[in-house]
């Protein structure tokens, strides 16, 4: 089974990927070795804030080798927010979070408090044409942060990998990350898959619990 392991534990250097070389710790998936030569890589990106309250900035970044490429490249203006993940990669990345925070045997006690699924309406509204309304409707939840979190005129997206569609089975599933101000919504040209780079989420503890009970939801 595959496990997130930090870039430089398997071959790799931030500069490789022209990451920043302080602030988040990257990770990426150990079957992304060098020696297998991946045409792409999955990276994870994880700083936490502990001097007050506890609060994680979660990056996810998909590299493709041809956009590597091109000079110059930056990974976090360049990169696509997104994971292309394998089921049990999925399984890897649940494991890594509820591992690094101490949240194997925390259960969640109540209702979801800081995420609501997305109506096809509401999926109108990000500039989703009728399609990837039909495709991701179920998969997609607005992210409520408390306001010490992220303001208001910013918005919170995640998309949750599927692996059958309308019985189509695939083998790899999207997790979609995408953090944006709300004024971006007046260009009708913006769409959340296909602009700057947006994938990095700010979750206090109980977001995170959440987001790894949704996450565990969607790999059975």
């Amino acid at each position: 089974m595959a496990s997130l392991k930090t870039l430089q534990s398997i071959g790799y250097t931030t500069a490789f990927f022209e990451l920043p070389e302080v602030g988040s710790t990257y990770y990426t998936f150990d079957n992304a070795t060098i020696s297998r030569q991946p045409g792409y890589w999955n990276i994870v990106g994880v700083n936490l804030h502990q001097e007050n309250d506890f609060f994680l900035d979660l990056q996810i970044l998909y590299i493709d080798e041809e956009a590597l490429q091109y000079r110059p490249f930056s990974a976090l203006r360049d990169a696509s927010n997104f994971l292309s993940l394998h089921q049990d990669e999925m399984q890897a990345l649940v494991s890594f979070l509820e591992e690094k925070f101490n949240l194997r045997d925390s259960h969640l006690k109540s209702e979801l408090q800081h995420f609501s699924m997305m109506n096809e309406q509401e999926l109108a509204e990000l500039h989703f044409d009728e399609r990837e309304i039909q495709q991701n409707c179920g998969n997609y939840y607005l992210y409520h942060p408390d306001s010490h979190i992220q303001t208001f005129d910013e918005i919170s997206i995640i998309g949750l990998p599927s692996w059958d569609f309308k019985g189509k089975i695939y083998s790899t599933g999207t997790l979609v990350f995408a953090t944006f101000d709300r004024e971006r919504l007046k260009d009708p040209a913006f769409h959340i898959l296909d602009g700057e780079w947006l994938g990095s989420i700010r979750f206090d503890l109980q977001a995170l619990r959440e987001f790894i009970f949704l996450l565990k939801q969607q790999a059975k």
